[in-house]
């Protein structure tokens, strides 16, 4: 039971803080994209940084739940019973 809480804690770290990482590789290794041919893309940019750093940082709202969902003593210490 430990462990299998622990794997999907670890894998919903991996999904959340990815996107984010890999954002900043591309512009790291393509710093060109930042140089912007019109509003648009400027716009697109700034809304695919926005949804991937919501995404990091929504994994501490995450945890809080699955350790709810999956943690018989964490239920029992705060009184929930599934």
């Amino acid at each position: 039971q430990v462990v299998k809480m622990l794997i999907i804690i670890i894998l919903m770290f991996g999904l959340c803080w990815l996107p984010l990482h890999t954002f900043f590789l591309v512009i790291d290794f393509n710093p060109e994209l930042l140089n912007y041919k019109t509003t648009a893309q400027e716009e697109m940019f700034t809304a695919i940084y926005y949804c991937v750093h919501w995404l990091a940082m929504s994994n501490s709202f995450a945890n809080p739940i699955i350790y709810g969902f999956l943690n018989e003593s964490f239920r029992v210490s705060i009184h929930i019973q599934f």
